[in-house]
């Protein structure tokens, strides 16, 4: 080795010392420096490295999940004692997304419950209770006990007997997430459905997952909460939707896919300011159970009645399940409903705002009858277009049509503002009325130069490309 190439290593092994040694002083200065959770609690401002022992995690600022498995990865509590219970002597600390709450949350990092650290944040209320927030570093003094071990069980009907336990299973996930609170979905297997219940979980309808967690019981159904969700394989078919009367709506059938046929609309009502609905489903011999819509899953109370009433006879599908003491349809959305007395035409996509370029397919609840349509407001007769194709439209449009089979129906009419999409302008959105059919559409790409500023957080754009026409706006006002 050359004396030059000697003084570049000597100089290059410098520099990471002089990197290193301040961070690593930094650290030991910060174990020395470490207050007590009690102090931190007692004097909760400033900027301060805490030490104590990782005893589980918030739900509040006075109440504590502190039982393994968990699933909660967003906050820790901090103790003097590893088996400190009094939410009192808890300090709730913050983990944002990021490199802490990947090395500290006890989702992904289960040994460390009980575990000694340190961190170091700023003391401020959190959940409302002294805390500490915005985390910049941490030490791991000592791991904690080790995490208890799932027992791996072969179905699903086998982990809803192990109530109380940690277990393992696999099953294929029926429902889309979020449809009943959290992440929430049900997953079932040839045996049996389960309720999972977390707060996050990056599924589908079809993916087979192997599930770790706790069975328990919530408002008297069957749930499992999984501290892992493992994505096997995707694209699965479905088990099989078992078809039942309300009767069949039981603790053998809770957490499956079920349909009934020709059930009655009885009793509809919303029971929310949120959309939520219910109504009680009757078959031919009087069996009834209710079907419970949740908003959150996209379908609305006002949604449903433009397009199913009372008495209507219906197919429903949905989930089978239970609130308290009594069970009940979880229905999935519009395609949990089909008529089954349908008219002589109707449309897959209800009449109303539709973005530019949809198509409309018409259909006939007439076996073998032929539908024929207009476009340009002229009734339509057997003389007039033949549908073979769905109608694809580019502007407001009005559909009349009508059936012909062994009679002629009367005709049906579906009108469609049509919504446009592509090199969308400033006066495309304000339109020439009153109010805007982009109210409450998602725009993108919209163009404009800033003309005033309200504040940090709204600002008016216009168009430089004026239209010239009085009816319409050039201006929009930007809320970020």
């Amino acid at each position: 080795m050359t004396k030059s190439s000697f003084g570049k290593l000597f100089l290059s092994f410098l520099l990471v010392i002089s990197a290193v040694l301040p961070y690593a002083a930094t650290q030991a200065d910060a174990a020395e420096e470490a207050i007590s959770v009690a102090e931190a609690i007692a004097n909760n401002s400033g900027t301060a490295t805490v030490k104590g022992f990782i005893v589980g995690t918030a739900i509040s600022g006075y109440s504590y999940d502190q039982e393994a498995p968990f699933d909660k990865n967003s906050n820790i509590g901090l103790a003097d004692s590893p088996d400190e219970t009094d939410a009192a002597k808890i300090l709730p600390v913050q983990l944002p997304t990021g490199e802490i709450r990947n090395a500290l949350n006890l989702v992904n990092n289960a040994s460390l419950f009980k575990g000694e650290v340190t961190i170091t944040g700023n003391r401020e209320l959190y959940f409302s209770v002294p805390g500490l927030k915005s985390p910049t570093a941490y030490t791991i003094i000592a791991e904690g006990e080790a995490p208890p071990e799932a027992t791996v069980v072969g179905s699903v009907a086998e982990a809803r007997a192990a109530v109380g336990e940690l277990i393992q299973v696999e099953a294929t996930v029926t429902t889309a997430t979020g449809f009943w609170g959290g992440n929430a979905f049900y997953a079932q297997d040839d045996t049996a459905g389960i309720y999972v219940y977390t707060s996050s979980a990056d599924v589908a309808p079809g993916d087979i997952v192997r599930l770790t967690g706790s069975i328990s019981e919530y408002n008297g159904e069957l749930q499992l909460q999984p501290n892992t969700i493992e994505v096997l394989s995707s694209g699965n078919e479905l088990p099989a939707v078992q078809s039942i009367n309300p009767t069949g709506v039981n603790v053998d059938t809770q957490g499956e896919l079920i349909e009934m046929n020709k059930v009655t609309i009885t009793g509809l009502k919303s029971v929310n300011d949120y959309g939520t609905f219910e109504f009680t489903a009757t078959d031919a011999d009087g069996n009834a159970v209710v079907v419970r819509n949740d908003n959150r899953n996209g379908l609305t109370f006002d949604r449903f009645t433009q397009q199913y009433k009372e008495d209507d006879l219906i197919n429903v599908t949905g989930i089978a399940s239970k609130f308290y003491e009594d069970f009940q349809v979880k229905t999935l959305g519009l395609e949990s409903f089909d008529l089954v007395n349908k008219p002589a035409v109707y449309v897959t996509t209800f009449p109303g705002i539709v973005s530019e370029g949809t198509e409309i397919a018409l259909q006939s609840g007439w076996e073998s009858a032929k539908i024929y349509y207009t476009v340009d407001g002229s009734t339509p007769t057997a003389s007039s277009t033949e549908y073979t194709a769905p109608i694809k439209l580019s502007a407001d449009t009005t559909i009349k049509a009508i059936a012909v089979g062994s009679e002629t129906s009367e005709v049906f009419s579906f009108e469609y503002t049509v919504l446009k999409t592509a090199d969308l302008r400033i006066r495309d959105i304000q339109g020439d009325g009153h109010y805007s059919d982009y109210d409450g559409v998602v725009v993108n790409q919209i163009q404009g130069v800033v003309t005033h500023i309200y504040n940090s957080a709204n600002f008016v754009i216009q168009d430089v490309e004026p239209d010239n026409d009085l009816t319409t706006s050039e201006a929009l006002m930007v809320n970020i």
